[in-house]
């Protein structure tokens, strides 16, 4: 029979992050939240942690005390760090390997993994436990083709893997980036998805259009290639030449409006989730912070819009006014012109939810 599971009092400094934790993404606001409910009301909730034993990676034959690993609750944990608490409540459990990682999943539901982190978790899975993607899927209750595609994710390059952790660009936009096959223009795609806002849809006629005008283009100079100046490739439909960089194709590259903003990227990024009226602000500060941002995974990861929460709130507020509207005027207005008013909101109502 196994050992009774114990809540208990754990010193800070015998806990140790989960060696099977993939969250790298720690939600600012989601932080200070945590940490201000445990200064108004103490921790209400006990982190999970198993004993950190011999043969596990993370042992220190050098420990005097028994330390503990977590398996969930790490974000209450840094904030009980950063508080400078000296202790936290843990509930001690045996688990396994694959137990701890499984835990990454099914214990994140408050805050969920982003979809790189659920792809590292698919990933390990099925590499170190030889797990198969449709046990995988029965396990979270997925459908095998969707663990499929989150792994695909890994293939990404890490910098617009980083670009999809964050939300800057959808799941969908990401899965669409993967037909490209060269890295350069890859990432070119997505930094414009990102500048502009593409929806899937215009990304896709992109690639398409793309696709087809491609024997018809010259293989410009990289970026790579400009910033180390040699070896510069310029197709002709001659035998490549060596040497230093056509001075055309850097004259391009260097007008070329794209390289500026991925120049302009790669100091700073914005976050697509910005306010940028009063409504959109009023509506962040009226809804709980935990709603908004639940709604912009959906909305982002499952829909694949840039635009943000407040933005579609405010349209379906929009739709629901016209309808209002449109039952009130059928009381008084005339069938015709009540018709006429109905074919007018229909397309300001359609407009709004496609633009």
């Amino acid at each position: 029979m196994s050992a009774p599971e114990t809540i208990v009092e754990l010193p800070l400094g015998v806990i140790e992050r989960g060696f099977y934790q993939p969250r790298e993404y720690f939600n600012a606001d989601a932080m200070e939240a945590t940490k201000r409910s445990i200064q108004e009301k103490g921790q209400k909730y006990p982190v999970i942690v198993r004993p950190v034993l011999a043969g596990n990676p993370l042992f220190d034959p050098s420990w005097e005390d028994i330390h503990y690993e977590l398996a969930d609750g790490e974000r209450r944990f840094r904030c009980c760090k950063e508080l400078g608490l000296a202790t936290l409540k843990a509930l001690v459990r045996s688990l396994s390997d694959e137990e701890m990682l499984d835990y990454t999943l099914t214990t994140n539901d408050s805050l969920p993994l982003n979809p790189i982190e659920k792809a590292m978790v698919f990933s390990r899975l099925a590499k170190e436990f030889k797990r198969s993607q449709a046990e995988i899927a029965a396990s979270f209750n997925l459908k095998q083709q969707q663990v499929s595609e989150y792994i695909r994710l890994l293939d990404l390059p890490p910098e617009i893997q980083d670009l999809t952790a964050r939300a800057v660009i959808s799941v969908r936009h990401a899965r669409e980036l993967l037909k490209i096959q060269d890295a350069e223009h890859m990432q070119a795609l997505a930094t414009e998805v990102q500048e502009k806002s593409l929806s899937t849809r215009e990304l896709t006629k992109k690639l398409k259009e793309n696709k087809k005008n491609k024997p018809l283009e010259r293989e410009k100079v990289t970026e790579s290639d400009l910033f180390f100046g040699f070896n510069a490739k310029v197709k002709t439909g001659k035998p490549e030449i060596q040497g230093p960089l056509a001075q055309e194709s850097v004259e391009l590259l260097l007008h070329d409006p794209l390289f500026a903003k991925k120049q302009d990227a790669i100091q700073g990024e914005s976050h697509p989730y910005q306010s940028f009226n009063v409504l959109e602000r009023l509506h962040q500060q009226l809804l709980p912070r935990p709603w908004l941002d639940k709604l912009r995974y959906w909305l982002s990861f499952e829909l694949g819009t840039t635009l943000g929460p407040e933005a579609w709130l405010i349209r379906l507020e929009g739709s629901l006014l016209a309808g209002m509207l449109v039952a009130l005027g059928a009381v008084w207005v005339p069938l015709p012109a009540l018709s006429a008013g109905c074919g007018v909101l229909a397309a300001l109502v359609l407009f709004l939810f496609v633009s």
